[in-house]
């Protein structure tokens, strides 16, 4: 059996992983609460053996990446059906797959507006608050308590 090339193992650990996540996530901007039944599934084909790709997304939050593979391709007539068979079989399971998120992603709930489920709007915040607030006019104060504090203060700054 052939061993990793540059190519296939760049694809398998970088390039598809993060092309794979890219789409997930996209497709679950359409159906944020349905993002654990989306699936991607990516194939990679590498001289006579081909890998598949399968990335969930399961809780919500974490991505998971499922290698099957690698399967060879037939080379000779003795192993043509039992190779070719399980290459027809993992390429039906993917295309199932793949049928079923786009049944999650273009179904659609039924909206009904009502006034119970309209938006409300938060009030607009105000720049402004009062109980910060502290008047730029001075209280009027009577003439002897000002002049009282007028001469303390004198009298401390002679000091």
């Amino acid at each position: 059996m052939e061993t990793d090339t540059t190519k296939e193992s760049s694809e398998c650990r970088f390039i598809c992983p993060k092309t794979l996540r890219d789409m997930l996530m996209k497709l679950g901007e359409v159906q944020p609460k349905r993002i654990h039944d989306l699936v991607t599934v990516s194939f990679i084909f590498s001289g006579l053996r081909a890998k598949f790709l399968k990335m969930t997304c399961p809780k919500g939050y974490v991505c998971i990446l499922e290698t099957l593979g690698p399967i060879s391709y037939p080379e000779s007539e003795s192993n043509l059906v039992p190779r070719l068979t399980s290459i027809l079989i993992l390429v039906w399971r993917m295309k199932k797959l793949l049928k079923d998120t786009r049944d999650v992603v273009n179904d659609e709930e039924i909206f009904i507006p009502t006034s119970k489920n309209r938006i409300r709007k938060p009030p607009i915040q105000s720049a402004f608050h009062f109980e910060n607030y502290v008047s730029p006019k001075k209280r009027k104060t009577s003439n002897s308590s000002s002049s009282s504090n007028h001469d303390t203060t004198n009298s401390n700054s002679e000091v």
